[in-house]
This record gives structure tokens, C-alpha cells and sequence, in this order.
């Protein structure tokens, strides 16, 4: 495994410290372009870390090239599947036994991915 340091992680070592410390199995975060990285990185570490699987849901295919050439650069790993969907309501409730959730609270889709979420 292959990890680029970030200055600014303390956000992203305490996300991927907790989804890893409960041994998640799905974590699932949304992602658009322009979005930090850091936490997505952190969260890959986690899956990588609980054998599990890490989704990010990208609202379109310039996000997903964005996010994938990113990450690719930053962690080197086979858990992370990006989804493109329009909406997370599109993604989130064809996901079932979510572990973890991660959405930007600043986007109004987070009361709605909080309430579609079919968790474990």
C-alpha cells in the first residue's frame, strides 16, 4: 500500500481511525470535483485496513476521471469503487449494509442519503 501524506489529513486520519477502529465493511462517501481528497484517501485506508469495500458516489463522469486519477496517485488500491450517479438517492438505496456513511452536509442530498441508507 502506497499512501501520499496530506497537510491538512487530521480530519481524514480521525474518519479512517473510526470507520477502521468499528471494522466497517461497506463505507460509502459522495464526491464532486473541486471536492478535498484527503478524506476519500483516509477512507480507502480504512477499507484496505477491515478488508471491506469503499464506494464513492461521483454526480457525474468528469468527477469520476477527477476522483479516480486522484486517487490512483494517492493510494495505491483495489477497494475503492466509484459510482456514478446523478443523485444519491439514485446509488444509496440500491446499497445495502452500509458501515459508514460520508456526505457533505453543506449539499442539501445529506438528509436525504442519511434517511435512504440501508445500514447494517
Amino acid at each position: 500500500m502506497k499512501c501520499i501524506s496530506y497537510k491538512e489529513s487530521s480530519v481524514a486520519e480521525y474518519l479512517s481511525a473510526t470507520a477502521a477502529g468499528w471494522n466497517t465493511r461497506l463505507i460509502v462517501e459522495t464526491w464532486k470535483r473541486g471536492d478535498p481528497i484527503a478524506t476519500s484517501v483516509g477512507l480507502a485506508v480504512a477499507a484496505i485496513h477491515t478488508r471491506g469495500r469503499h464506494i464513492c458516489i461521483v454526480p457525474d463522469e468528469e468527477s469520476r476521471l477527477e476522483y479516480e486519477t486522484v486517487m490512483k496517485r494517492a493510494v495505491v488500491s483495489e477497494a475503492t469503487e466509484i459510482v456514478v450517479g446523478d443523485s444519491v438517492e439514485d446509488v444509496v438505496d440500491r446499497l445495502s449494509g452500509v458501515d459508514f456513511l460520508v456526505v457533505d452536509s453543506k449539499r442539501g442530498e445529506y438528509v436525504k442519503a442519511l434517511g435512504l441508507a440501508n445500514t447494517s
